[in-house]
């Protein structure tokens, strides 16, 4: 679900606003992670560790991902990273890969379908991208 905050303080002039798309999955392996909160998330797999994020009610541009694996202590962390240039507006949709960091510069993988691990995604939108001449960029 997104949710407007308030302009960034050095953003003013710029009425820049935030929202936030969250959603939190069960892993589930080699298949799509189940959904367990949030709404406004459609997530689809299209190969290891490769899946496609779709937005039902989100707006403005696509400025960031916050996205992690969370797993028992004995498991390899995972991270979560947008595909440079896979945003479309027009279909509300991006590219996503899950990296697990074991191996030497890390490989494409899948959040384990084990207990108690879960995948939380939080997609940060703007209304307004635009630089303020001092303003903190």
């Amino acid at each position: 679900m997104t949710r407007p905050a308030n302009a960034h303080p050095f953003k003013k002039a710029a009425q820049q606003r935030e929202w936030c798309s969250r959603g939190w999955y069960a892993g589930a392996g080699a298949s799509v992670p189940t959904k367990v909160r949030g709404i406004g998330q459609a997530l689809t797999r299209t190969g290891v560790g490769l899946y496609t994020m779709t937005f039902t009610d989100v707006g403005g541009q696509l400025v960031g991902l916050r996205g992690t694996t969370h797993t028992v202590a004995t498991v390899i962390p995972q991270v979560w990273k947008l595909v440079p240039g896979s945003y479309s507006a027009a279909n509300k949709s991006v590219n996503i890969e899950c990296w697990d960091l074991g191996a030497v510069g890390g490989v494409l993988a899948d959040p384990p379908a084990t207990a108690n691990t879960f995948v939380e995604l939080e997609f940060t939108f703007l209304d307004n991208v635009a630089s303020v001449p001092g303003g903190g960029d």
